[in-house]
């Protein structure tokens, strides 16, 4: 039996269980994976639902679901949005990847990455290296190691070299400071991507420069109007590295609870609290519950890696991670249905308009019974 196998076995004793894994990146964001090469590693891990949940693109969700339904294993449709001034991400599940409202919010925020990536650029090119040796590093350069960096991992030929600039951003697609890191690592300015970010890109960084991202209600907004759930990713990024008083949409806030007050108030639906190794925050789990109680609807807590493959740009490990059942249950719930290769990407129910559709999410979730324990 693989070590993989053993994991969810065990969990499967104590009650727990370990087939869904919603935050993960393929090579259409900063992960190193084709769609294909990531559902195969989570075929060879035994989890059966998974969340493609690229930054700021839907671009690789329908090689995915396809790779997906081959092998038996349901592909929740999702993305990570970029919020506020990027050091808030919200992950959307089970959306339309069609979605007007959602692409409309895509592409201003590719239009913000790709403004950010020049500024960065620029100040780039006034620093020296540890070494006192000057930087000189052009946007095209990014642009170009990120396509054929993607066209090897598909078995292609690297891109025409007298291809333009707008032809490349159209085959890039958003461009992230992991893209600018590789870049360095590839011209001998930084040994790795961490030494990039942490003397370079990184957020109190010499070539530092913030996100004009959407506020967080109107991405909340947009994911509801596509058909799908609102999860706060990874919210430890916010209370552990972000000083206080945290300011977001004009508003300053005082603590986390604060603000996490006003995210569940602008209907948030879940906070992804299950990690590899880190248990729910006790102070969130509680917020969250006491919320719902009050609120009459359940607050989900999601699991999810936050899969980059051998990028560098993140986690470098798929893994199962064991929720209580009552949890999982609920989350399919929400998503309209049990696993199955036959079941429905999405719930056909969702297909309507933003009101009717934020009105459909808000009485499912109030279907579950609210988890007192």
């Amino acid at each position: 039996m693989s070590a993989w196998a053993l994991i969810l076995s065990a969990a499967a004793a104590w009650g727990l269980d370990g087939s869904l894994n919603l935050h993960n990146h393929t090579y259409c964001s900063d992960g190193s994976d084709t769609p294909e090469a990531f559902i195969e590693l989570a075929n060879r891990s035994g989890v059966r639902v998974v969340a493609v949940t690229d930054h700021d693109t839907v671009a690789c969700v329908e090689r995915a679901v396809a790779a997906g339904r081959k092998a038996g294993i349901r592909v929740v449709a999702g993305i990570e949005l970029s919020v506020e001034d990027d050091s808030m991400h919200i992950l959307g599940l089970n959306i339309d990847p069609g979605s007007p409202r959602l692409s409309a919010l895509m592409d201003k925020n590719r239009k913000a990455r790709l403004d950010r990536a020049r500024e960065m650029i620029a100040k780039l090119n006034t620093l020296t290296t540890q070494d006192g040796v000057p930087i000189q590093l052009a946007l095209r350069e990014v642009l170009l190691l990120k396509v054929n960096t993607a066209r090897k991992a598909e078995g292609k030929g690297p891109v025409a070299s007298t291809a333009g600039e707008e032809t490349l951003l159209a085959e890039a697609g958003p461009i992230t400071r992991p893209d600018l890191a590789f870049a360095m690592v590839a011209k001998g300015y930084v040994r790795d991507t961490r030494a990039a970010f942490d003397r370079y890109l990184g957020d109190e960084a010499g070539a530092a420069a913030e996100l004009d991202g959407p506020d967080f209600a109107s991405a909340i907004a947009a994911i509801h109007a596509a058909g799908g759930i609102a999860v706060l990713a990874h919210p430890y990024t916010i209370y552990k590295y972000k000083e206080r008083p945290y300011s977001f949409s004009g508003k300053s806030y005082r603590d986390f609870d604060a603000l996490l007050s006003d995210l569940l108030a602008a209907g948030l639906d879940g906070i992804e609290q299950y990690k590899a190794n880190r248990g729910p925050a006790d102070f969130i789990v509680a917020h969250a519950r006491a919320f719902g109680a009050k609120a009459g609807r359940r607050v989900l807590l999601t699991p999810g890696s936050d899969y980059h493959g051998s990028s560098g740009a993140g986690q470098p490990h798929f893994d199962a991670i064991p929720i209580p059942d009552d949890m999982a249950r609920s989350i399919l719930d929400a998503f309209g249905g049990k696993a199955g290769a036959d079941s429905p990407v999405r719930a056909p129910v969702l297909a309507g308009d933003g009101e009717r559709v934020e009105s459909v999410i808000r009485d499912r979730l109030r279907a579950v019974e609210f988890d007192r324990r």
